[in-house]
């Protein structure tokens, strides 16, 4: 062990894929869960249009409609993502067309 504490082999992570959540903790996680964050385009954009104040226009004359519509499908097809993840991911990408 350095001067610093522990070594970081020493430390044990026996929870990482199944962690030991508190009573708190697991009723945050069933209420988000019992929500689908839903990944419309057309109701983010909506959304987006609505944060800014501003019209619809999304100057997409460098793809960028394709890809945003690639990294959605990427995200509706991560079966291993809980809904308290795709509400944060949900929200970023309302940020960045409400940027855009």
């Amino acid at each position: 062990m350095g001067s610093a504490g522990r070594d970081i082999a020493d430390i044990d992570f026996d929870d990482l894929t199944s962690p030991k959540l508190t009573d708190v903790q697991r009723q945050i996680l069933e209420y988000t869960e019992a929500k689908h964050v839903d990944f419309d385009i057309d109701r983010m954009l909506a959304e987006a249009i609505e944060q800014a104040g501003v019209g619809n226009d999304l100057d997409d004359t460098d793809g960028f409609g394709d890809r945003l519509s690639a990294h959605v499908a990427a995200i509706e097809a991560d079966d291993g993502l809980r809904q308290l993840t795709r509400a944060s991911l949900r929200q970023r990408v309302v940020r960045l067309l409400r940027n855009r």
